[in-house]
Order: structure tokens, then sequence, then C-alpha cells
């Protein structure tokens, strides 16, 4: 797999700090046509500069010494004379286009590779627990940091090591919450935003690059609006609460069926009252809508 952050196109005239070319003869076609003259007109050829062979591709033909030649005649090659130390080059099979590659990854690619190892192992815990892509979820995270419980010099130095790359995932991931979020398709969200009512479908422990992940599958859950469902009740909060109860205890399928079956409401009873809740008014759904 190759991602790529961006992608240059350039002339080889424009590229001249990368790029060398050399002009060969076809001897089949020039060593008929010149006979014996033939090696003088050889080494004429090799020694055309860039530029020369720069307009030999741009127009098909170049004038040398009174004579023409076609770019059938005189095939131009390329070579890459740039540093293999920071790129990697690639010619096409007839040598007429290159491909160079920066192959010095900057921190930002870093870090974009230390996210897509995050949705990778969030990924795999959906599919060991048969998720689906539609399955309406939200995904919790928390970076273990390792205990301070003192030790030997050398134990020391890896609990500070370990200490050094959970820390490091930790800023990589708080600054990429989104790109990472959009990955995966679902919210991603810090594990203390996790609802105290949440139905948690999964939890597991996967290690990311030295450090140690713990991530948090819950049903996507709704939210109410405490203060505004307590009022329906008179006031009680312990009616805001059996409210949040009844919704978190509805399938998330069945609740969003009936959404659209009611214009955006749920019509419920809950101790003998009739309750018709409206989203966006009296709940929300995801931790992260409820948090917005």
């Amino acid at each position: 797999e190759l991602n790529i952050r961006s992608l240059r196109t350039a002339r080889f005239a424009d590229a001249r700090e990368h790029v060398r070319l050399k002009a060969m003869p076809n001897h089949l076609i020039l060593g008929g046509r010149f006979g014996k003259e033939y090696k003088g007109w050889q080494a004429k050829i090799r020694a055309l500069e860039h530029d020369a062979l720069c307009q030999l591709l741009e127009t098909k033909q170049l004038t040398l010494d009174g004579e023409s030649f076609t770019d059938e005649e005189v095939i131009v090659q390329c070579e890459f004379i740039g540093s293999l130390d920071t790129h990697e080059a690639v010619s096409s099979e007839q040598k007429d286009l290159l491909v160079i590659m920066n192959a010095v990854p900057d921190q930002a690619m870093l870090e974009e590779g230390t996210c897509r190892e995050v949705v990778n192992r969030v990924q795999k815990l959906r599919k060991e627990v048969r998720l689906v892509v539609q399955d309406p979820i939200e995904v919790f995270y928390k970076v273990l940091m390792p205990s301070d419980d003192g030790g030997e010099n050398g134990k020391a130095q890896v609990r500070d090591e370990a200490k050094a790359d959970a820390e490091r995932l930790q800023r990589i991931i708080s600054t990429q919450t989104q790109p990472i979020s959009k990955l995966i398709g679902k919210p991603f969200l810090p594990a203390d935003r996790k609802l105290p009512h949440a139905v948690v479908v999964c939890e597991a422990t996967r290690e990311v690059q030295g450090a140690q992940l713990e991530i948090t599958i819950a049903r996507e859950t709704p939210v109410v609006d405490a203060k505004r469902v307590a009022a329906l009740g008179g006031g009680d909060e312990q009616f805001a609460e059996h409210v949040q109860q009844l919704l978190t205890a509805m399938e998330p399928a069945a609740l969003k069926r009936s959404l659209a079956a009611n214009g955006g409401e749920v019509n419920a009873r809950l101790d003998g009252k009739a309750l018709s809740l409206k989203l966006g008014r009296d709940f929300s759904l995801a931790s992260l809508e409820a948090a917005s």
C-alpha cells in the first residue's frame, strides 16, 4: 500500500536537479543512413545536451550540423541524479518517464501512520464482535499510562520509555480525533465522555506503537435534556433519569424507525404518563451531539 500526500508532475526541462537526459542513436536506422560516417555521428548524438534533448522530446525532431533527426532515430533516456538517501526513483521500461518519491517521512506523515494504526485496532475489534458498518455505535478510547512504582534502574528506564510512548500516543490522538472519526465512520471520543448509562458492546486493550490503548465500543446512546425532561415530570429529576433509562433500553434501530415514522418524535408511556419526546429538543443521539 502506498499513501501519497501530494503529487507533482514536471517536464524534463523543469527538472534538471533530478534528471539527466542522454541520447541513444538508433543503430538500425542511422547505421544504414550514414554508413561509414556513422561512428562520427554517434559521438555527436551522444554529446547532445539537456536543452536539445528536451526540444526533441517536445517537437519530435531536431537539427544537428545540418541533418534532421526524428525521435525514432534519436532515442532519449532519462536517469535520476538526485540523492538516493532521501529519494527513490523508478523509470519506465523505455526510460522516457521517471517517477521520483521523497522517501523521508516528516512528522505529520509519522503521526498519520499512528492514526492509521489506531483505526486498524478499532476496525479489527469491530470485526471480532461481528459489528457491521451500519451498526449505530460510539467508540471511546483511553491511553493507559504505566504505573510509577519505582524499581530498579533497568525497570525504571523501561517504564520511562513506556510512559513516553503513551504520552506521544495521547498527544497524537487528541489532535487527530476528527480524522480518526472520519476513517472509522463513527464518533471517536475520550473515555470520560462515555455516559454512565451507555450500553457497552465490548472493551479491549490493544498495543499501538509501544503504548496500551483501551478501546470501548458502546451502542449509540440517546441523551436526554435532563432539565427539560424533568419539567415534564413536574420537576422530578428521577423522572428524567427514568426517561433516560427508557430511551437507552430501546434498540437503536427501533428508536430510529420510531423517529422516522413520527416526524422526529418518540411516543411512549412512563408511570402511566403519555410522553412525546422530540429529537433535538428533549434528547439527542450520541454523546458527540450532546456535547456539541
